[in-house]
């Protein structure tokens, strides 16, 4: 995956709790070929609460919505990504 998209996007968030990973551009080329892009539509099933799943994701554009109640699901939001 070329994360060159993914760099920009991370160098632009200004939320006070935004992820900032201290990375070097090659340290960026190290862990690309380690990621996956995937497309997700607005409403779509990202991870629902007391899944296992142990994967790491990072959001390149729109927004994602979580809730921590068994009744409600952790969906994406906003424009489609």
């Amino acid at each position: 995956m070329e994360v060159t998209e993914l760099v920009q996007a991370i160098q632009t968030l200004n939320a006070e709790d935004a992820f900032r990973p201290r990375l070097t551009p090659e340290q960026w080329k190290v862990i690309g070929p380690y990621l996956t892009r995937h497309e997700i539509r607005s409403g779509d099933l990202l991870i629902k609460q007391g899944d296992t799943d142990r994967s790491l994701y990072l959001l390149s554009q729109g927004t994602l919505l979580k809730a921590l109640r068994p009744d409600i699901k952790i969906v994406l939001g906003g424009p489609e990504v």
